[in-house]
């Protein structure tokens, strides 16, 4: 039985984002748009910086004040701290008893641990069906799983016609050498070196793939089945990731360095900027990014063998009434259509034919552009998204509830 004061997950209206180290603050600039969203709804929300000191007693004090209604953490982070006890050490989240959800964008290809982490109390939300199918192979059907789909993280403000926009082209990617990625191969064994070679070879310019099926049915007959749920093999399949969306994202900013390309953040000292009228300026805040999608013509996207979804900034610049352009998969094609964004696959010269001819007819891009917007809206609009991802959550938190009882 409860304690007498026990007030149910369910009913409380506390939350606490957990927030930390990331790449150019990208996590605290996310937790201010998710505070946001709670705040709004009438929850009260906090954050924790776990990387200040002092954040750990604080963690503690939340969670034993029978207040908090759940922890949250974007991309797991978060969900494996640890705590050590009288008879060793234990997940937190178990040991305190206290739900825990992680939002998570990517392939658990890239930290399988934590998708691996066995705990009632645990609840990993996943954009991607292919994601959530990885991570139910290699996690415990203790731990909860479900998918939420994409969608924007901030309401769209603008619609400004395509004649008041000033920024032709916008690229918000990170970039980086692929043969860096490369290069690090060569201290494989022979083996895993020629699979991972293989895997990129029959993925890289195959723009409708899932590069986790791609990477099983190349491995099949070379790797065992229950070693294909290996973190040997998955940080295999992660190589074969990040060589592709850095290879991707190259020949997108590569093929368009002769036209008005506002490039922001990233590393692109690998390619030749010589006489570039594409631009390149530091990352930017996602509040500063999103003023960037309301003044741009054309979003640019390069996916990282993506079948059954999209990156959130194709939503996001369809919500700020850009046209977005994004390498074509079944995902956008079934639900989007290509009355409602710019496709393009991988052959050489694909990526500028379809962006500059997109340029060259104002009114139909303008048309195009409008028609992904209705679509975002009335699909992936951002109030929508949330609520949806909190009726999720509700969902595991009456069982949360009846573990507790």
């Amino acid at each position: 039985m409860s304690a007498p004061d026990y007030i149910p997950f369910s009913e409380r209206r506390r939350v606490v984002l957990l927030d930390g180290a990331s790449e150019g603050g990208s996590l605290t600039d996310h937790l201010a748009d998710v505070r946001a969203d709670f705040l709004s709804r009438g929850y009260e929300a906090v954050v924790i910086d776990l990387k200040q000191p002092g954040s750990d007693a604080r963690l503690i004090s939340e969670v034993q004040s029978g207040a908090v209604r759940f922890c949250y953490g974007l991309s797991g982070f978060g969900s494996d701290l640890t705590v050590t006890h009288a008879t060793g050490t234990a997940n937190f989240w178990n040991f305190a008893r206290t739900p825990y959800v992680g939002a998570m964008p990517d392939s658990p290809v890239f930290m399988p641990p934590r998708h691996r982490l066995v705990s009632p109390w645990i609840l990993f939300l996943y954009t991607d069906a292919v994601h959530l199918e990885i991570a139910t192979a290699i996690g415990a059907p203790e731990t909860a799983r479900a998918l939420t789909g994409q969608g924007g993280i901030a309401p769209a403000t603008s619609s400004a016609p395509m004649s008041g926009r000033d920024i032709a082209i916008l690229y918000a990617k990170a970039g980086g050498d692929p043969e860096e990625i490369r290069a690090a191969w060569s201290g494989f064994p022979r083996e895993q070196r020629t699979l991972v070679e293989d895997i990129v070879e029959a993925s890289i310019w195959k723009a409708d793939a899932s590069i986790w099926h791609v990477a099983r049915e190349v491995a099949r007959g070379r790797v065992a089945e229950q070693d294909m749920m290996s973190d040997g093999f998955l940080f295999l399949v992660c190589q074969c990731e990040l060589y592709v969306r850095r290879a991707r994202a190259s020949r997108a900013l590569e093929e368009l360095m002769g036209s008005p390309v506002l490039v922001t953040g990233g590393d692109w000292a690998h390619l030749d900027w010589t006489g570039a009228k594409a631009r390149l300026v530091s990352r930017v805040s996602l509040i500063e990014l999103r003023a960037l999608f309301a003044r741009s013509k054309i979003v640019l996207n390069a996916m990282p063998a993506l079948r059954f979804s999209t990156h959130h900034r194709v939503v996001e610049g369809m919500l700020y009434g850009a046209a977005a352009a994004s390498d074509a998969n079944s995902w956008l094609d079934t639900h989007a259509t290509r009355d409602a964004y710019i496709a393009f696959d991988w052959p050489a010269g694909a990526v500028r034919h379809a962006v500059e001819s997109a340029l060259a007819d104002e009114a139909a891009l303008g048309a195009l552009a409008e028609r992904g917007r209705k679509f975002a809206i009335a699909n992936h609009d951002a109030a929508v998204h949330f609520d949806r991802m909190l009726r999720t959550i509700d969902e595991f938190l009456e069982r949360c509830d009846t573990q507790r009882g």
